[in-house]
């Protein structure tokens, strides 16, 4: 394993990875296409890191553009005007039960304005602020991010990470992974085992881990 805090990027990427298998591509020179690797975990819980991530780069984002409203789509994307700018893969690697390490890949629309897309078009920092950005310094940026939450306390996480919830008291349509089930309801929040909490309009409150649902 190299050493915490290495980052390695690439100009292109045509065949990334994200959540459920979904490919990512990115146009040559123009996004940040980077994996971060953090090394001795062991005092590291999972759903701390769930947080910490996303947190520290919803937080540089908004930064390139303080103009803009950056949100975090539950459980791993950055949304800006209802539109994705990044997507986020965490990958742990564990010893017994204890989190040891994790290569934390990232991906941001940075220069991209055009991606071919009918439909649920992405957006991009070009896109959204009318200037270009340099890919390297959002990358070192991210980095210095990450690495400065690590000790920060989950339950800090976790309120800062609700406070920026896309769709957070919002009514949404969700369907159910396995049974293809349609449920109605209010986001409420993300809770501290990191499952999306939502109150269906029966009154019915619903808690859903990490690819249960999908959102509609």
């Amino acid at each position: 394993m190299a050493q915490s805090g290495t980052v390695v990027s690439a100009k292109f990427q045509s065949a990334g990875k994200g959540q459920r298998g979904k490919l990512w591509r990115s146009s040559p020179g123009q996004n940040v296409a980077m994996s971060l690797i953090l090394a001795d975990m062991q005092h590291m819980d999972m759903f701390r890191l769930a947080f910490l991530v996303p947190v520290s780069v919803r937080q540089v984002l908004q930064s390139f553009m303080p103009e803009c409203q950056v949100l975090i789509k539950w459980p791993n994307d950055i949304y800006v005007n209802d539109r994705k700018i990044c997507g986020i893969l965490i990958e742990n690697v564990f010893r017994g039960s204890s989190l040891r390490s994790a290569v934390i890949g990232i991906g941001i629309n940075v220069n991209q304005s055009d991606f071919g897309l009918p439909d649920k078009v992405p957006t991009s920092l070009l896109l959204e602020t009318g200037r270009a950005h340099v890919p390297e310094d959002i990358i070192a940026a991210v980095r210095a991010a990450v690495l400065k939450e690590l000790d920060r306390s989950s339950g800090s996480l976790q309120q800062e990470y609700n406070r920026f919830l896309w769709k957070r008291d919002t009514g949404v349509r969700l369907g159910m992974a396995t049974s293809g089930e349609l449920l109605q309801g209010t986001v409420q929040e993300v809770n501290a085992d990191f499952e999306l909490v939502v109150r269906r309009d029966d009154g019915e409150l619903c808690r859903f881990s990490f690819g249960s649902v999908q959102w509609l």
